[in-house]
């Protein structure tokens, strides 16, 4: 379970005010809004991947501490995001893409993230090549 309430600023600007979302394990959600209502800078945040100036982050009911969730915190609990298309590296390949930003250490085995890929796309009807 997720249970966020959010802020995020720019300068003065708030791009995000006490934004909330609550979702239970094994769910699927769809965040669906005008165009600047905030819900790419939520989904960063939870990813890790922007920082929150301010709010409250719960998982499984354990308070976060803001200040010390990044990407590898959030990766670290299975929390991740598909970017909107043109936010992949080009010149990667699918599996390299995959593990970009979670890489870990010097060296990186991509061949069982490879398989994983491939089971996934085979399980949900949409095969992949993930050197591709």
């Amino acid at each position: 379970m997720i249970a966020a309430t959010l802020t995020k600023r720019y300068g003065g600007r708030a791009v995000l005010d006490a934004g909330t979302l609550e979702v239970a394990a094994g769910t699927v959600h769809a965040l669906v809004g005008e165009n600047g209502a905030g819900k790419s800078t939520l989904v960063k945040i939870l990813a890790g991947i922007v920082r929150a100036d301010g709010g409250t982050l719960e998982l499984a009911g354990k308070r976060i501490e803001l200040a010390h969730w990044d990407r590898r915190a959030a990766r670290a609990v299975g929390i991740g995001i598909v970017q909107q298309h043109g936010a992949s590296a080009g010149t990667l390949s699918v599996v390299e893409n995959a593990v970009l930003g979670g890489e870990g250490g010097p060296l990186l085995d991509l061949a069982p993230v490879a398989a994983a890929l491939g089971r996934l796309g085979d399980e949900v009807g949409l095969p992949v090549d993930p050197w591709a």
